[in-house]
């Protein structure tokens, strides 16, 4: 129950993480997410059996404790650092938070020894990670549009077309009410919460969303237009592996000059780790940075261009 409209706060978040869990859920055998395949396949191809095989069954019933997916604006690596440094409570406290019951007993293994569960988590997360960050960066202007798209509907007074809009499975009545996919059907009402709109780079239906955190309320849905304009990642991508996946999706995104704060969004990086990152790619000759008026720009060089070129 959103309630009036009028009144509702509402705004558009994207932490990679959230689509990154999306993905997540149809790769290792949950609830399919309408991935593509070719996406579904270079994902399977590098994460490590062992640690899927000791998280897979957890992905079953689509509920996941919210610990394991935090709504946090840091960059990924932070997102990730703060996943593996869970405490075993706090993976078991969010468990009885979504189950408060009976768990299934696919969470045993995860409830018995949470330590161990977290460092398979972890381990497969940032495996998924290298091979979904060109993905991601590859739709840093969709992301955009849709913040903008919304941002519109909602000083326009027509967030209720937006919302009647947002995915296929998902039905806005026009009465307060809005219907989102759940094999575990409730009732929640938003009350004075903020409402949280996240557009996930995953599936054509992805879904994934947490009413029950008393701050605030997130809905996770397909950004329009992803499977047009993120490509997979090529099979054994050369200049990932000679630059590594950080610099080659920075040497990727710069399609056109921009701010070194704009090219830290597109890799989903920290200020300081793309400064870092870029400062390298400079020594090496394959981009520069140049001022222009109070701004300064980061350029890919005619050798940048030339390695690119090569090793694509």
């Amino acid at each position: 129950m959103l309630g009036d409209l009028d009144s509702l706060r509402v705004r558009v978040v994207s932490p990679p993480v959230t689509s990154l869990t999306a993905i997540l859920v149809d790769a290792v055998g949950g609830p399919r997410q309408g991935v593509p395949r070719a996406w579904m396949t270079a994902l399977r191809r590098a994460l490590p059996g062992q640690a899927v095989a000791a998280v897979a069954a957890q992905f079953e019933h689509g509920l996941l404790p919210d610990c394991l997916t935090p709504m946090s604006a840091g960059p990924i690596d932070e997102q990730l650092q703060r996943i593996a440094g869970l405490r075993p409570f706090e993976l078991v406290d969010s468990i009885a938070e979504i189950l408060p019951d009976s768990p299934p007993a696919s969470w045993n293994s995860a409830l018995r020894n949470p330590a161990r569960w977290l460092a398979n988590y972890a381990t497969v997360l940032t495996a998924a990670w290298r091979v979904y960050r060109p993905i991601w960066a590859a739709s840093t202007q969709l992301r955009e549009r849709e913040i903008e798209r919304i941002g519109r509907a909602s000083v326009t007074g027509s967030l209720d077309v937006a919302l009647s809009a947002l995915a296929r499975r998902t039905t806005y009545t026009g009465n307060g009410v809005l219907h989102l996919p759940d094999s575990h059907p409730y009732q929640s009402h938003l009350a004075d919460r903020p409402l949280l709109l996240v557009p996930l780079v995953a599936g054509t239906r992805a879904s994934i969303f947490n009413l029950d955190d008393p701050t605030q309320a997130w809905i996770g849905y397909p950004v329009p237009g992803v499977h047009q304009n993120t490509p997979a990642p090529p099979p054994g991508d050369v200049l990932t592996l000679v630059l590594g996946p950080i610099r080659a999706t920075l040497l990727r995104g710069l399609t056109a000059p921009m701010t070194m704060g704009h090219l830290a969004r597109l890799a989903a990086l920290s200020p300081s780790q793309a400064t870092y990152h870029c400062t390298q790619l400079a020594e090496a000759g394959l981009l520069e940075r140049r001022r222009t008026g109070q701004s300064v720009q980061v350029h890919r060089t005619s050798r940048g261009e030339a390695v690119l070129n090569l090793l694509t």
